[in-house]
C-alpha cells in the first residue's frame, strides 16, 4: 500500500467517524425535542382537566403536582440529552482535528474560527445565550407553574 492509498483510507475512516457522532449528536436533539413536545402535550391535556370546571380546587393538586413532575423531570432530561450530544459533537471534533493534521493547507480549524467568529460578531447578545439552557428553562417554568396550581389546588375552599 502507497502512502497516498493509506492517507486516503485514514481519511474516509475519519470521515465516516465524523458522520458518524454528529449524526448521534442531531439525533439526542432530536429526541429532546419529542420528549418536550410530549410534555408539553401532557401539559396541555392535564391543564384543560384542571380547568374543565372552571375552578382550580383541592381535587386538581395531583394533576397539578404532575404538571411539576413532568416540568422538572423535562429539565434533568434536557440536560442529559444536551450531554450526550456535546459527548458526540466533541468526537466529532477530535476527528476533524486530525483532519486538520493531516492536511494543513486547508486550514479547517482555521475556517472553522474564522466562521464562528464572524457569526459571533453578527448575532453578539443571542450567541451569548446558550440553548440548553432555553430548554431547561422552558422546563423549569413548567414545573413552577405545576408548583403554583398545586398551592393554588391546596388551599382552595
Amino acid at each position: 500500500m502507497t502512502n497516498r492509498e493509506e492517507i486516503s483510507e485514514q481519511v474516509d475512516i475519519l470521515l465516516a467517524l465524523y458522520k458518524h457522532n454528529a449524526e448521534l449528536g442531531r439525533h439526542h436533539q432530536l429526541l429532546r425535542e419529542r420528549t418536550t413536545n410530549i410534555i408539553i402535550v401532557l401539559i396541555g391535556a392535564l391543564i384543560g382537566f384542571i380547568l374543565y370546571d372552571k375552578k382550580v380546587d383541592n381535587f386538581d393538586i395531583y394533576p397539578s403536582l404532575f404538571i411539576s413532575f413532568l416540568g422538572f423531570f423535562g429539565a434533568i432530561w434536557c440536560r442529559k440529552y444536551h450531554e450526550r450530544y456535546a459527548w458526540y459533537m466533541h468526537r466529532g471534533s477530535v476527528y476533524r482535528d486530525k483532519l486538520d493534521e493531516l492536511f494543513p493547507d486547508l486550514k479547517i480549524i482555521e475556517l472553522k474560527d474564522k466562521a464562528d467568529k464572524e457569526t459571533a460578531e453578527n448575532y453578539k447578545i443571542i450567541t451569548k445565550i446558550k440553548l440548553t439552557n432555553l430548554w431547561v428553562t422552558a422546563h423549569l417554568i413548567i414545573g413552577c407553574l405545576g408548583l403554583w396550581l398545586s398551592i393554588i389546588s391546596y388551599n382552595a375552599k
